[in-house]
Formats: C-alpha cells, structure tokens, sequence
C-alpha cells in the first residue's frame, strides 16, 4: 500500500460516512443473541486465501497449509453498533470452477458481497471480473459490493499494485476496498468491522422490521430445539449436503478439483 494514507483511505473508502458509528467487537463465544442477522459472501477464485481470512476473524488463527473449501464453509461475527448486536453470517464460497453451479445458491439472501483476490496472482486479479458479473447476476440488486487484495505479507511477491486494486474499485462502483494479511491479521478485523459498519447504515431505518422478524424466528428456533452453538442446523445441513454433492461430482470427474493446500 505504498504511497497511500490513511487520509487517502479516509477518502477512497466513504468512511467519513462510518466514522461516526460506536461499535464493540463482541468476543464472548457464548453469547448467542443478536438483534439483526446479515448474511455476507466472500468470492474469489481458489487459492487467493478466502478461508484463512475467515478463520483469522472467527477464531484469529492461520494455517500454513489450508485444505481447498469443498463447497461453502461459514462462520459468525458479532458486533453491536450504536445500540444494536448484529450478527454477521460470513459465507466461503468455493473458487473452483467446478463448483460453482452449486455454490451458487448460496449468493441467494446476501446482503453484501466480498470479491476476494491474491496481490502475489495477477490472474486471480484479472478475473475480479467475472465474479463481479456473477454477483450481480446471482445477488439481489442492492448487495453491497466489498473489495479485498489478500496477502499483503508477501510484498516480495506482489504481482498486482495497490494502485490496481484502487482503480478497479473506482471503474466498477465498488463501496470500499482494503488490504489484509490472513496470515498476520493485517485489516481483518478493519474490514469485518467497516463492513458491519455500512451494513447498519444501509439497513438501520428497517432495523425495528428486522428485529421483529428476527426475534420470531429465534423464539420458535429455541422453541422447537434447532439451535446449534455457532450456527444454525438448517444452515449445517444445507453445508452437509451441498459437500455430499461436490464429492459425488469429484468422483465422477477423475478426483480433480478436492486437494491440494492454500497458501493464505
């Protein structure tokens, strides 16, 4: 990110319209109760380091070598923000080409979309394009559109600029660009914490609807006993049968496309 400023990211990213906002990383694993839920997508081709981004914010781990999402993998983050707990539900979508017939049913909801790619692959880079046009194509009209360049920590090996991130962000409309180190934790929590932040802004005048919709469903979840600490059972099964499927379709297809390691 040489050459820039925090000024400068003040500017390109809106955030005079977020600064404002009181917020409070909720930490606490047991605390279950929220008062808005948001589904957010992480996309991008294989290999750009989406699933340690979502390890490094849900658990503030890194793994060296990092097994290839088989489907979607998705975690939880909550934060309050001025006086209301929302709970981000974060998906990690599978990059395989493969796969994405699939995955996409689970663009379906979002409310904000992250497009991911590898400052060390141009080609991860170059196809920010075809995973813009798949978001627009498969998202609702209104999803945010979030921008990230991931593994910043390898300077040595950039391929891509900061400059060309930034340009792509401001040809295409994209709401906010940054970026992160997975493996140091660089901007993670920044960016998760900037995207709820946008997130409430959007959604705070239909947030009274949303508790009331929210509480219901809460209230006849723990009624009738499908509740799971740190996710949903309706969202585990989906994940169960989304990987029975991909397997399957592995089998068939010579075993390509489910191993191999990500360098995040």
């Amino acid at each position: 990110m040489e050459g820039t400023t925090l000024t400068d990211d003040f500017i390109y990213n809106n955030l005079d319209k977020i600064s404002h906002l009181r917020y409070e990383v909720i930490t606490d694993k047991s605390s279950s109760y929220h008062d808005s839920l948001f589904k957010i997508i992480i996309i991008g081709d294989t290999g750009i380091g989406k699933s340690c981004i979502l390890k490094r914010l849900v658990e503030n781990e890194f793994k060296e070598d990092y097994d290839v999402t088989v489907g979607v993998e998705f975690g939880s983050f909550l934060i309050k923000i001025e006086d209301k707990i929302l709970k981000l539900q974060i998906w990690d979508t599978a990059g395989q080409e493969s796969f994405r017939s699939i995955t996409k049913i689970f663009y379906r909801g979002a409310h904000a979309a992250i497009m991911g790619f590898s400052i060390t692959r141009r080609d991860t880079y170059e196809n920010m394009n075809d995973w813009l046009k798949e978001a627009k194509a498969s998202c609702s009209p209104d999803v945010l559109l979030f921008q990230v360049g991931n593994k910043s920590d390898l300077e040595n090996q950039r391929e891509v600029s900061f400059e060309e991130g930034l340009r792509f962000k401001k040809q295409n409309d994209i709401l906010y660009f940054q970026e992160t180190s997975a493996k140091s934790g660089e901007n993670i929590d920044k960016m998760f914490i900037d995207v709820a932040k946008f997130i409430y802004l959007k959604y705070k005048d239909q947030m009274h609807k949303m508790i009331d919709d929210e509480t219901s469903s809460q209230n006849s979840k723990t009624n009738s006993g499908t509740t799971t600490p740190g996710g949903s059972y309706g969202n585990q099964v989906k994940v169960q049968h989304l990987r029975n499927k991909l397997r399957e379709s592995q089998g068939r297809s010579n075993g390509s496309g489910g191993n191999g390691g990500c360098s995040c």
